[in-house]
């Protein structure tokens, strides 16, 4: 999903880019400006703004081609939004040129109506992001660090548990403990690796944490952009290639550690 996620992206770009096109556009259009001469001047007043290719290819097709307006957008071998697949633009650009039939005049409110129409969806996207800034943020904690860490280092005690009945068991049946107590054999006894070895817990925790890190991606998305596939795979993707490398990295760092400090612990009481 990576290549699609990037020219999803950058379709959402120039969608986000419209409403300023569509005002400047209908402006100069409204001031008595010809059509192809608006476009023209559009083009300079968006230079700057990914848009701006949209137009340049709609007046290459007016000037070079002899086409008019609609046909230079629409034309099935040479139309302008071929190369911007985009259902908002090509909609947009349908009404625009549609109204464009009953008079220039009209185009050119539409356009206006429209750019308006375009910054209220805007403002309220983002009102709607900054609402839900602290639970997506919060998301993002936990499935990139949070769930991470806490799953590494629970494999990585457990790990240590089981060498440390494991060494015990030893020591008790080396010194003839057993004897007393009544159990003959203290190694069976704390030996966890019978029932569940560590390589098997780690399965089970690292099954856990790919489900919790799939469902997070998931709910986040659908929270920030909604019935989005493609978003939603490649955050997945993301989220769990960062979470299993963290996951990784603290259950072999906080292994090593504790590992260290229990052979030692132990060595100094068989000592």
């Amino acid at each position: 999903n990576m290549q699609r996620y990037y020219i999803q992206r950058k379709i959402q770009k120039t969608e986000s880019q419209f409403e300023v096109a569509m005002f400047h556009l209908g402006n100069r259009i409204a001031g008595g400006t010809p059509t192809e001469l608006a476009v023209e001047k559009c083009i300079n007043d968006l230079k700057d703004l990914e848009i701006a290719g949209l137009f340049r290819s709609t007046l290459r097709n007016m000037k070079s081609l002899g086409m008019t307006f609609e046909d230079a957008l629409f034309n099935k071998k040479w139309g302008a939004l071929l190369f911007y697949p985009s259902r908002l633009i090509r909609n947009i650009m349908l009404a625009v040129t549609d109204t464009a039939r009953t008079g220039i005049t009209y185009a050119a409110e539409s356009m206006l109506r429209i750019a308006r129409y375009l910054k209220n969806i805007r403002e309220t996207q983002e009102y709607i992001r900054d609402t839900l800034s602290d639970t997506v943020s919060s998301m993002k904690f936990q499935a990139y660090f949070l769930t991470p860490i806490i799953t590494g280092l629970i494999v990585s005690m457990s790990t240590v548990i089981v060498l440390v009945l494991e060494k015990l068991g030893e020591y008790l049946d080396g010194i003839d403990m057993g004897n007393a107590m009544g159990i003959t054999d203290f190694s069976s006894a704390f030996n966890m690796k019978v029932n569940t070895s560590p390589e098997i817990f780690q399965l089970i925790v690292g099954i856990y944490l790919i489900e919790v890190v799939i469902i997070l991606g998931i709910f986040l998305t659908k929270i920030s952009e909604g019935e989005n596939k493609i978003s939603q795979w490649y955050t997945v993707g993301k989220m769990l290639a960062i979470a299993v490398v963290i996951y990784f990295i603290v259950a072999f760092i906080s292994g090593e550690i504790f590992s260290g400090l229990i052979k030692e612990a132990i060595s100094n009481i068989i000592a």
